[in-house]
């Protein structure tokens, strides 16, 4: 049984939620490493660890909710609309 279908899309929504968060984190976390911050005596693996942790949890509830026709449908009718907005706005971020 998919985790959707035991909790609940309010609740995985939640968790996934959580998860987002926690990955910024560990983002936030490696960037004062690499700027030669201080982050709480862990070393760049360990950092390193926590952020691979982190997307592997949101890969996890990205699969979890496409597996709902709801958010299937609506990823697949705006995933490229959305990918090309993302890439042009990076690439108008770093142009200059």
């Amino acid at each position: 049984m998919r985790l959707i279908e035991e909790i609940g899309k309010s609740a995985t929504l939640d968790q996934a939620a959580e998860k987002c968060i926690e990955l910024a984190h560990a983002c936030l976390k490696l960037a004062r490493y690499y700027r030669n911050e201080e982050v709480d005596d862990k070393t760049e693996e360990e950092l390193q660890d926590k952020l691979i942790e982190e997307m592997a949890a949101i890969d996890f509830f990205t699969a979890e909710l496409l597996e709902d026709d709801d958010f299937d449908i609506l990823y697949e009718s705006c995933q490229p609309e959305k990918l090309h907005k993302i890439i042009d706005d990076y690439a108008r971020m770093y142009k200059s």
